[in-house]
């Protein structure tokens, strides 16, 4: 199952995402659930853990890591979508940004299953 997580900017997308994955992980026998971050804004799969750890470490980090990839650029979209298309794993988790746009509905054309998050429900037709 390749699963996609979406919804409007601060909706709870990242955070739903390292939920699922300790809960997951503490399930006897469960897939290991491989997170695949498909939004360039700097909060990959290690953000909240370090933001646990070091609050400022973590802005810095995730200003560097926005700032190399330059946006969604046609080498992101295509390096994100090849690799959900291609993940083999039973269990995929894949986080894109919270805004409409072509670039994530390419990635979300290559997923399996999807799970929209939404805190006003009349924003879910986005």
């Amino acid at each position: 199952m390749k699963i996609v997580l979406c919804g409007p900017p601060r909706s709870g997308k990242s955070c739903l995402r390292e939920g699922l994955k300790q809960a997951i992980r503490r399930i006897p026998g469960a897939p290991y659930p491989y997170v695949i971050t498909a939004c360039p804004d700097g909060e990959g799969a290690w953000f909240q853990e370090t933001v646990n750890h070091d609050l400022e470490e973590a802005r810095r980090l995730k200003e560097e890591y926005r700032a190399s990839l330059g946006g969604f650029s046609p080498e992101f979209v295509r390096r994100v979508t090849d690799s959900v298309a291609n993940c083999t794993l039973p269990l995929t988790l894949v986080d894109i940004g919270g805004i409409p746009s072509a670039e994530n509905k390419e990635i979300c054309a290559v997923a399996t299953h999807i799970i929209i998050l939404a805190g006003d429900m009349s924003r879910v037709p986005e």
